[in-house]
């Protein structure tokens, strides 16, 4: 009887391992043109996006695309293609609370960053970057600002920045920048630009999420003293603001250092702004060839940027006067 059982399990076993060896060629021969289809297919990417990147009609046909899925995005003029270095002749971006249009730019750029949701920058060099705040009637109509992909610049050079909230345009010249926008975040790890005549170079980060903050420390330099004999002045500062109010404290070094709180809100129509002599000081000012000490023991102004009206108090001491009160 165990014999029996016996010789019906070696026949059960062969019977299986025929089954086995049946199956086994096929499968093994399905999962090898597997293996080359999947090959093929990376192969036919690969070269799908050398044709897309490093060709004229790719470069085309990737603008088309984006213009037409994403239409807040308008890119116009691209001469070159995108795995090299292409020159762009405007890019614009739009939503209902903010419009951003660059012109003239050539840039260098990293393809693999986009697998992150992110252009990575290597240079980029424009001539005009023009924002547009779209504000409504209420008072609290800045926008909450929110970048459909990461920015991150490695060295950017903009001629111009124009600058237009509630039609007060501001511009700024000659501007490098190191840094990013991510969300609502734009970091400055390092900003250089010309604002009035003053050179600015510092760094920072604003939060464009709801109430916008601001965080800046840095140092302008005057360059442009027309008086004799007087040393380039250095304005060391550093800038907190909420929404479009700033506070800031400063430190003034060169021929006439002080130290200055001021203040100043483009949320007001009126754009107040308020200047304050943290300490008194003395000065030493030439006049007729000799320096004449001036001793300032007091020092505030309110001005008005929108009429351009000025109220100053100070108490000043010279060679002439024990004390003069001034407020004008």
């Amino acid at each position: 009887m165990r014999l029996r059982t016996l010789g019906a399990v070696l026949g059960l076993s062969d019977i299986l391992h025929g089954l086995f060896d049946l199956v086994r060629w096929p499968l093994m021969l399905l999962l090898r043109l597997l293996r080359l289809m999947l090959l093929a297919l990376m192969v036919l990417v690969v070269i799908g996006l050398s044709w897309l990147l490093s060709t004229r009609e790719g470069t085309d046909l990737m603008i088309l695309v984006v213009n037409n899925e994403l239409p807040e995005i308008l890119i116009e003029d691209v001469d070159g293609y995108l795995l090299g270095a292409p020159r762009v002749g405007r890019v614009t971006w739009k939503d209902e609370f903010v419009e951003v249009s660059a012109s003239e730019i050539n840039f260098s750029w990293d393809p693999l960053c986009l697998l992150k949701i992110n252009i990575c920058l290597e240079q980029l060099n424009a001539q005009q970057l023009n924002v547009t705040v779209i504000t409504e009637d209420d008072e609290d109509a800045l926008p909450d600002i929110l970048m459909p992909l990461g920015i991150l610049l490695n060295s950017a050079s903009i001629d111009e920045i124009r600058l237009n909230i509630d039609e007060n345009i501001q511009v700024i010249e000659d501007a490098t920048i190191i840094g990013s926008f991510i969300g609502n975040q734009l970091e400055l790890d390092s900003t250089k630009l010309k604002y009035q005549g003053l050179d600015l170079y510092g760094k920072g980060n604003m939060n464009f999420a709801l109430p916008w903050k601001t965080t800046f420390k840095g140092v302008i330099t005057f360059d442009e003293l027309q008086l004799e004999s007087l040393t380039s002045q250095q304005f060391l500062f550093s800038l907190t603001g909420e929404q479009l109010a700033f506070e800031l404290d400063g430190e003034l070094k060169g021929d006439f250092p002080a130290e200055l709180a001021a203040s100043v809100s483009f949320d007001n129509p009126d754009f107040p702004f308020y200047l304050e002599l943290k300490e008194p000081v003395t000065w030493a000012i030439p006049v007729d060839g000799k320096k004449q000490l001036i001793a300032i023991n007091q020092l505030s102004a309110d001005a008005n940027l929108k009429e351009l009206s000025v109220t100053l108090h100070s108490k000043i001491k010279t060679p002439y006067w024990s004390e003069l009160a001034l407020a004008v």
